[in-house]
């Protein structure tokens, strides 16, 4: 009896100890979140970020403006221009304009099933807006679609949980 007590402590020790070594080294990363080691260890009953739409508006492109229960606020939408060329040139102008790009996939198949260029950005502050993090993705023809957030974690979470209004 003693020796299997024994074991079912040794069992959940190494458990533990593992879970706690996998959280350590999420932490250590330098782009590790919460919500990353949240569903690296299984916790995925904590509730996700509630995306509330607040404001719409549409021209060449769309843009939804959403807003998280903390106040932030964050977008999601697509940028067009009138031809392809002026597409491509956006596109180029806008990656340019980026601090950092943290991931770019090529060949990635967006929410509606299209095939494209997939980017993950970070951007300076500017006289308009605060420092953001962008995920983008372009297919080489006249629009990009675009999620900008205050910061990666929150446009990741945004991706993941399928904010989207449709």
């Amino acid at each position: 009896m003693r020796i299997r007590r024994a074991i079912i402590y040794l069992s959940v020790s190494l458990i533990t100890f593992g879970a706690g070594l996998l959280s350590a080294s999420l932490v250590m990363r330098k782009e590790a979140s919460i919500s990353s080691i949240i569903r690296s260890i299984g916790l995925s009953q904590i509730p996700p970020l509630q995306f509330t739409l607040i404001g719409r508006a549409c021209g060449l492109g769309y843009d939804r403006l959403y807003e998280l229960p903390d106040g932030q606020r964050m977008n999601e939408g697509s940028f067009c221009k009138q031809s392809t060329e002026q597409g491509q040139k956006a596109w180029r102008d806008l990656l340019a304009k980026s601090s950092r790009i943290v991931e770019r996939v090529s060949d990635y198949e967006n929410r509606f099933g299209e095939k494209g260029e997939r980017v993950v950005a970070l951007f300076p502050a500017d006289n308009y807006q605060q420092e953001s993090a962008r995920i983008l993705w372009y297919n080489g023809g006249k629009c990009y679609l675009y999620t900008k957030a205050p910061s990666l974690d929150l446009a990741l979470e945004f991706e993941s949980s399928q904010g989207y209004e449709y």
